[in-house]
């Protein structure tokens, strides 16, 4: 092999190399991005459960104050307790699910009943367009 054609033997191997190298350098670079993006959204995850469970302690003193301050006989006594109710069984499932608890809730219950939740969606699409278009008005 002659001299010129070592060197072009090794300018296609430098090629290769030199192709290769950015190519590693663009893995690492989106690995490293993949890495960050990962680890903001545990922490949005976290954040978000800790606020739910903040919330539902609150929905549960809610009802606590609901059950005390408001009469427990007639009907006003049963439309209370069952606010009350509702507050403190709403609130108690946020302390223990949190939002990713929730989010993984409400997947399911799309996957169950599809059909039902793209009519809800549709349904509660439409109020919202309603309401926004009256808010303009």
């Amino acid at each position: 092999m002659s001299k010129k054609e070592d060197e072009k033997g090794q300018g296609t191997q430098n090629t290769g190399t030199q192709h290769s190298d950015p190519m590693k350098r663009a893995e690492q670079a989106g690995q490293a991005v993949g890495n960050t993006a990962s680890q903001v959204a545990n922490s949005a995850v976290s954040t978000a459960d800790r606020a739910a469970e903040t919330a539902g302690g609150a929905m549960r003193n809610a009802a606590n104050t609901v059950r005390q301050n408001t009469p427990r006989e007639g009907m006003v006594g049963a439309a209370s307790d069952a606010v009350a109710s509702t507050l403190d069984k709403a609130g108690e499932y946020l302390e223990k699910e949190g939002v990713s608890g929730a989010a993984q809730d409400m997947y399911g219950m799309i996957q169950r009943y599809p059909v039902t939740a793209a009519l809800l969606g549709i349904a509660v699409g439409y109020l919202i367009g309603c309401a926004a278009s009256s808010s303009r008005a």
